[in-house]
This record gives structure tokens, C-alpha cells and sequence, in this order.
């Protein structure tokens, strides 16, 4: 997957939109969108200041997968929970990212360990 289409997917798993990275990043949001459609080349700086504003490292967007980014998806809660079915939906969203990422990490492992 390349750059652009992986900090796409953190972005959309933030929330956050072009034009609020664009302007955190003090360019046009055409020239971001140019970024995120692999349009244009990216230097190290910048990819370092969208990896800041994303709350994620460079070497993460790099490393990033397809198969990660799919599973990486934003939970949805309803707005008519308690505080206490609230904290109970997320908690089981936690648990079960956390499974998923163990399932990854072993996989990574087996390949490594196999090579």
C-alpha cells in the first residue's frame, strides 16, 4: 500500500479531516489531497509533521498494512447508552483490538522465525 493511501486511513481512524491536516500543516487542502492521493512526493519532514498531528510515528505509516488498516476501524456507539454500557461497548472494543494485534504480532513472528 502506498504512503499517501496509508495516512489517508490514520487520518479517517482519527477523524480528522483534509482540510484540518492541511491546515495543521499550513498548505492548501489541495495540496494535501495531492499527499494522500500519491501525487506527489513526500519528503521526510513532512511525513514527519503528518505522523506528529496523527498522533502516530513515521515508522508506523510505514509499516502500516492493508490488513491492518481494515481492522483498525473506528468504533461506533450509540447515543442513547448509559455511561456504564458505554464504558462496557469500548472496553470490549479495546479487548478485542487487542486480540487482533496479538494475532498480528504472532503471524509476524511465525514469518520472521520462518525465514
Amino acid at each position: 500500500m502506498k504512503i499517501g493511501r496509508k495516512i489517508k486511513k490514520i487520518r479517517e481512524l482519527r477523524n480528522f479531516t483534509q482540510e484540518y491536516l492541511a491546515l495543521q500543516l499550513n498548505i492548501s487542502q489541495a495540496a494535501y489531497h495531492k499527499i494522500e492521493s500519491d501525487k506527489t512526493n513526500i519528503a521526510l519532514k513532512r511525513l514527519e509533521e503528518i505522523a506528529r498531528i496523527l498522533r502516530v510515528s513515521v515508522v508506523d505509516i510505514l509499516n502500516m498494512s492493508e490488513e491492518q488498516t481494515i481492522h483498525a476501524a473506528p468504533i461506533s456507539i450509540p447515543h442513547d447508552l448509559s455511561d456504564k454500557e458505554m464504558l462496557q461497548l469500548v472496553l470490549e472494543h479495546v479487548i478485542e483490538q487487542q486480540k487482533h494485534l496479538a494475532e498480528l504480532f504472532s503471524r509476524q513472528e511465525e514469518n520472521n522465525g520462518s525465514k
